[in-house]
């Protein structure tokens, strides 16, 4: 459903096993499941995580869950 609702979304989206480089690289990160919904995730290890706060992406997907 993510995968899905990224897409409608514009976004590119992927399923891929990911590095520590990776992640510490990246614009956003966030976790999901079916309780959780999309948890951002701002900080690994001590390294904050893009700008280090939940950005576009996770917001508009947050919006098209709930809706």
């Amino acid at each position: 459903m993510v995968l899905e609702l990224g897409r409608d979304l514009g976004l590119e989206v992927a399923e891929t096993n990911l590095t520590r480089y990776d992640l510490f690289n990246a614009d956003e990160c966030f976790l999901t499941g079916t309780g959780a919904e999309l948890i951002p995730v701002v900080k690994i290890d001590g390294r904050i995580i893009g700008l280090g706060r939940p950005d576009r992406a996770r917001r508009n997907w947050s919006r098209s869950i709930t809706n």
